[in-house]
C-alpha cells in the first residue's frame, strides 16, 4: 500500500498554490484522483468578499467535459471546490469577519467529509494555514484534520505562517521565501501567473 504523505508549502513568497497544483498535475498523469479545497478563496459574484476568477478553476471547468476522455487516456481527475468568502480584511473586503469565519468552519466540515469519503488519492487544502493566521480556524482544528488523513492519501496544505506543531506533524515541508515580488514595485497580480 502506498504511504500517503502530509505535505506543507508555506511562507511569504509566491508559489505555494502553484506547487500544490504541480502535485495535482503530476498525480493526474499517474491516474490519481485529486481534489483541491480552497479556503479563503471564493467564487466571484457570491457575497461581498473580494474574489478573483482563477486560472485553475477555469481550467477545471473546461476539463469537466472531458472526464470520459481523460479516463480513456489513463489520466486522473481534478476537482476544485471554493470554500471561502474571498480575501479577509484587504482589497476592499466588506464581508463581516464572522461571515469569513463561518465559511472556514463550513470548509472544515467539507474537508472532513472529503477525507472520510476516501474517494481521492490527493487532497489539497489550499490556504488552510492562512485561515489559521486570519483566526478563522485554530491550529488544533487543522491538526485534528491532519490526523484524519487515511494512510494511502496524500494531503497538501498551503498558507503563510505555519505553526510549528503542524510542521512537526508533516512528512515534507517547504518554506517559500519571498526574495522579490512585483507587488513591492506596485505591480498588481497578473492573470495566468498569480490567478
Amino acid at each position: 500500500m502506498q504511504k500517503g504523505l502530509t505535505i506543507i508549502y508555506y511562507g511569504d513568497g509566491k508559489g505555494k498554490t502553484t506547487a500544490a497544483l504541480g502535485i495535482a498535475l503530476r498525480a493526474m498523469g499517474r491516474g490519481k484522483r485529486v481534489i483541491m479545497l480552497q479556503f479563503i478563496k471564493g467564487e466571484v459574484g457570491e457575497g461581498q468578499g473580494v474574489t478573483w476568477t482563477t486560472g485553475e478553476r477555469e481550467f477545471v471547468k473546461k476539463l469537466a467535459n472531458s472526464q470520459g476522455t481523460l479516463r480513456k487516456l489513463g489520466l486522473g481527475s481534478l476537482e476544485i471546490r471554493t470554500l471561502g468568502e474571498g480575501f479577509v480584511g484587504i482589497l476592499g473586503d466588506s464581508e463581516p469577519f464572522l461571515v469569513h469565519k463561518a465559511a472556514a468552519i463550513r470548509g472544515l466540515s467539507e474537508a472532513r467529509k472529503v477525507l472520510k469519503s476516501e474517494k481521492y488519492d490527493v487532497v489539497i487544502m489550499d490556504e488552510i494555514i492562512r485561515a489559521i493566521g486570519e483566526k478563522l480556524l485554530t491550529v488544533t482544528q487543522v491538526r485534528n484534520l491532519m490526523k484524519m488523513k487515511p494512510e494511502g492519501v496524500h494531503l497538501v496544505l498551503t498558507g503563510h505562517k505555519c505553526p510549528p506543531s503542524l510542521i512537526k506533524s508533516a512528512d515534507l515541508v517547504s518554506e517559500i521565501k519571498k526574495v522579490r515580488h512585483p507587488y513591492d514595485k506596485g505591480i498588481l497580480a497578473q492573470i495566468g501567473i498569480d490567478y
